[in-house]
């Protein structure tokens, strides 16, 4: 284990220079969030009504980049954004239907190819109560920015408000998308629900149809206030772990087993009771397991002393599926009332930083003595494994934010950062910091098999994992791609992708600067040469075109890293 050290230092000064300058307006993001639900004057609708909405990120055009699908408030609209960013020059476009406006209360939304032909589909979670909403709904994309509207007859009908989250991956393994989504019922932890609604999960089968299948997949019946739910490779078994962010009460742990979920919280002791609600899941010490780092309320008036947790998963050193939570001895259980969490490599060092945003602006009035009005960001730069805050960023600026994802916006290869406000506007600030190192991208193809993948590479003589996860900080959708900062080194060797069913596949060395799309093929004939019976493994490096094989060379070195019986057909390009 790759320890890491007591850091309680702020710093304006770092080594780095970290710049996150806000683009918002120049950028075309003209989103607003609109006002809040109006959920009653009891404290748990007026937490209900705070809760904020989220962002899905993907390619709905098929050009490579990332669009965003911004959701809202019922009574406002939903606006999709085209990217038309350049490196360096970050622009987006309104190109909305009229489909996906919606106008009902949104939560958290997904662009993803849910029926298999290559083009990206939505998956919008919406609460559903007090009024007649239409609920949750699926969306049908064309490749062109077009949608149709395929929720009636799906079987997809979550009841609930607020909706504390989703998530989605393949959890049978029959290879197609399942859906597992979080109620918040306004219990506090001590008390019965206060709103209708528990925890479901709702099976697919590639045709935009879902049955719910909660309790037959041991999941059982939750009503605690779930929030963040993260489907990923917790432990060393085959098959998607579930991890539940819960607020006021203990979170929740099922891992895979014999065909469903087994509850394991308590033998793994993710037991912080507390306030839990977004979730940054990331390798934070380059040992080969899951950590968890989730966000909390933590107030001066002690009213609220509900500190983060850095669940560090043990697995690594001990053989067993055990949590110890050092966020304390880290210098990072306090992020005032934080919700969206983000583990990125801002400088691309190598070392994975913590950015967490925070806000509950309703609450000021009854407390008038907390930092609850509005808060900066929290950015904590990793230095080699001390982690310390950093300040004189535009995250540092004061607003009552909710969802915090980071990508790649302008495809210059660094991570830039999108969060949402309540009733207010997004804001999209582009990395500009010097960097002190390359980097190298690997984009995880199809979803079943992507959603819950980590990919494994040596960074001179550090192992390091990435996961690449549909879901997680609070209330973002996120495409499977996944980047290493190399640092002073100049490539990622050794390189694995852990794909979610356990199948384990080898990936060609890639230099600084290189992006690689890896496609698991899913049947015959999908890229192999002959058209034959056997499985197929597609690597392929932007531009996109598609999993075609014209020639296979046996003489090709990139054939040796591919497991036998696997084909492979791979091109490679630097990053302009």
């Amino acid at each position: 284990m790759v320890a890491l050290c007591l850091a309680l230092a702020t710093s304006t000064s770092a080594a780095a220079q970290i710049a996150l300058v806000d683009v918002t307006a120049a950028a075309g993001l003209d989103h607003q969030t609109g006002s809040a639900p109006d959920y009653g004057p009891s404290e748990a609708g007026r937490s209900a009504a705070q809760d904020g909405t989220g962002v899905a990120l993907g390619d709905i055009d098929g050009d490579g980049d990332l669009d965003l699908y911004l959701l809202a408030n019922r009574g406002t609209p939903n606006r999709l954004y085209r990217n038309n960013s350049t490196p360096g020059s970050p622009r987006f476009g309104d190109i909305t239907p009229p489909v996906l406006a919606d106008v009902q209360q949104a939560r958290v939304a997904f662009i993803v190819d849910l029926d298999h032909d290559g083009l990206n589909d939505i998956v919008l979670i919406n609460d559903v109560g007090p009024t007649d909403d239409p609920g949750s709904r699926i969306f049908r994309g064309d490749g062109h920015g077009g949608f149709v509207d395929e929720t009636e007859g799906s079987g997809f009908t979550p009841r609930g408000w607020p909706m504390g989250g989703a998530t989605i991956g393949d959890v049978n393994g029959d290879g197609e998308l399942d859906l597992y989504l979080t109620v918040w019922t306004g219990g506090f932890g001590v008390a019965a629900p206060f709103f209708p609604g528990t925890n479901e999960l709702y099976l697919g089968d590639g045709a935009f149809h879902f049955h719910q299948a909660t309790e037959g997949q041991g999941l059982g019946q939750h009503t605690e206030d779930g929030f963040t739910p993260i489907l990923a490779q917790i432990d060393d078994e085959p098959g998607l772990d579930l991890y539940v962010a819960v607020d006021r009460a203990k979170d929740l742990l099922f891992v895979r087993r014999g065909g469903r979920f087994v509850d394991v919280s308590e033998r793994a002791d993710v037991s912080h009771v507390s306030s839990d609600m977004g979730v940054a899941p990331a390798d934070f010490d380059d040992d080969g397991d899951l950590d968890l780092f989730t966000t909390n309320i933590f107030l001066t008036d002690r009213r609220f002393m509900n500190e983060n947790a850095y669940y560090e998963n043990q697995l690594a050193q001990s053989g067993q599926l055990t949590f110890v939570d050092r966020a304390e001895s880290l210098g990072i259980m306090d992020t005032r009332w934080g919700w969206g969490a983000e583990a990125v490599d801002l400088d691309l060092d190598g070392d994975l930083d913590l950015v967490a945003v925070n806000g509950f602006a309703a609450y000021a009035d009854a407390l008038p003595e907390t930092r609850l009005v509005r808060g900066p960001g929290y950015l904590f730069e990793n230095r080699a494994g001390a982690f310390v805050q950093y300040l004189g960023t535009d995250l540092d600026t004061e607003e009552d934010a909710r969802a915090l994802v980071a990508f790649d916006l302008d495809s210059d290869g660094d991570p830039d950062l999108l969060f949402t406000t309540v009733d207010g506007a997004v804001h999209l600030l582009d990395n500009q910091t010097p960097s002190v190192g390359g980097v190298v991208q690997v984009v995880l193809e199809p979803p079943a098999l992507a959603y819950g993948a980590n990919v494994r590479g040596l960074v001179g003589a550090v192992h390091k994992r990435r996961d690449a996860l549909a879901a997680h900080s609070y209330l973002v959708g996120e495409p499977a791609r996944v980047s290493f900062g190399l640092g002073a080194e100049p490539r990622l060797s050794e390189v694995e992708v852990h794909w979610a069913d356990g199948v384990r596949t080898a990936l060609p060395t890639l230099e600084a600067g290189q992006s690689l799309v890896a496609r698991r093929c899913q049947g015959p004939g999908e890229c192999s040469p002959t058209g034959g019976a056997a499985p197929c493994f597609c690597v392929e490096v932007p531009p996109k075109g598609g999993c075609a094989v014209t020639s296979l060379d046996p003489a090709d070195p990139a054939l040796n890293l591919i497991p036998l019986g696997l084909w492979a057909c791979w091109r490679s390009r630097r990053r302009r």
